[in-house]
């Protein structure tokens, strides 16, 4: 990062800072998350975007492929955080029925473009702190990066809790997040291990670690998308975790990749 830009992310950090009220109680969790997303909304698709969505995708693959979803048509499937419907998206490339397929959003400009692009998908715009969907309805509920992003833990409770009452009793998330702090980003808060046990008791999970270190990955994948690929094989270089979370039937099973 150059001296300039430095200097100016420090500026526009301490000023949003200051207009947030940190520390103080000007804005809740929710206009804050909202906040810091209209901040970023401006920001141009990069390779390394690409480059990190064809990753994921690959790993949620081979996650469903494990827990037995190999064919998605006949599964109601949720993304939580969904944004533009990008994960969705994928899913109904994969062969999920569109009319089974269902995305919440805070943010109502994020919801009305996914819309326009996926009319055919089922996209509410509100707080995943009260999900409009009944109990155990969906086969399957993704969540990326959205975690990282609520610093307030009672919400994360709340969203994990309603992410389990409406799933089915043999369903599965699958959790897609950071478990470090990004230094640059006041807005986010890696998760580790513990605390996303924490959120989903009584549950059982895989874990892998995934995605090349976004500080190595996005000048890199300018040059190389291969030499991106072999260094994400190097698991100390990985800053994502991919967990395959499941409601507990038999004991509590913990798998660390």
């Amino acid at each position: 990062m150059g001296r300039n830009c430095f200097s100016s992310y420090v500026v526009s950090s301490w000023g949003y800072l200051l207009t947030l009220g940190y520390g103080s109680k000007l804005m809740d969790e929710v206009q804050r998350i909202k906040y810091a997303y209209q901040r970023k909304k401006n920001n141009a698709a990069s390779t390394y975007s690409y480059l990190f969505s064809q990753q994921r995708e690959n790993e949620i693959k081979i996650a469903l492929k494990r827990e037995g979803f190999a064919s998605l048509d006949m599964n109601h499937i949720l993304d939580v955080g969904c944004g533009s419907g990008e994960v969705l998206n994928y899913f109904l490339k994969s062969g999920a029925v569109p009319e089974n397929l269902c995305g919440v959003d805070l943010l109502s400009e994020r919801i009305e473009h996914a819309k326009r692009l996926y009319p055919r998908i089922s996209f509410t715009c509100g707080n995943a702190e009260k999900l409009p969907y009944p109990d155990s309805f969906f086969n399957i509920i993704t969540q990326s990066t959205m975690f990282t992003s609520i610093l307030d833990m009672k919400m994360k409770r709340g969203i994990a809790a309603e992410m389990l009452r409406v799933l089915k009793w043999n369903g599965v998330i699958i959790w897609h997040d950071y478990r470090f702090d990004n230094p640059f980003n006041p807005n986010a808060k890696g998760i580790g291990k513990e605390e996303i046990q924490e959120l989903f008791p009584d549950c059982q999970f895989d874990f892998k670690l995934v995605n090349l270190n976004p500080f190595i990955a996005r000048p890199l994948s300018r040059l190389s998308w291969r030499l991106c690929e072999a260094l994400e094989k190097i698991s100390i270089l990985r800053t994502h975790w991919l967990v395959t979370i499941k409601k507990k039937i038999s004991g509590l099973i913990k798998i660390d990749r």
